[in-house]
């Protein structure tokens, strides 16, 4: 007996292969698109028909694999997301114990509780606007 072989279905990569590939397409793109720079002015607004050709500055192999490390900790012209990333993961740390926990679901409840399920949180009922009562009189 003959066993045919399955169809794999469609897997999306990982958040990561995606990444490695848009900075693998950008470096590419570094040694096609010709660098310039415009003049800006004291707030760094460009000023138009100021455009100059620069030097060009093409990305090689160890940019691209140093690409990641230099966007997190910066360099002499740029500085690095590492406060941003990390204030992320503290952001998310913080979420996942709250989650694991269930203490949001918790203090929810006992919001709710406490004022009887009202939806304007106050211990009374709110009455039907006039312009409604005339309406559902008809």
């Amino acid at each position: 007996m003959e066993t045919v072989p399955q169809k794999k279905k469609f897997q999306m990569s990982s958040s990561y292969t995606v990444l490695f590939i848009i900075i693998i397409f950008v470096a590419l793109l570094t040694w096609i698109i010709p660098a310039g720079q415009y003049k800006t002015d004291g707030a760094g607004n460009m000023i138009a028909h100021t455009y100059q050709k620069t030097k060009s500055n093409p990305q090689g192999l160890w940019d691209i694999f140093m690409a990641p490390i230099t966007g997190m900790t910066g360099n002499e012209t740029t500085s690095g997301a590492i406060s941003i990333s990390l204030f992320i993961l503290v952001i998310g740390g913080f979420l996942g114990v709250v989650n694991k926990t269930n203490s949001l679901n918790l203090a929810i409840n006992t919001v709710v509780k406490k004022y009887k399920m009202d939806p304007f949180l106050s211990k009374e009922k709110p009455s039907m606007p006039k312009v409604l009562q005339k309406e559902s009189m008809r």
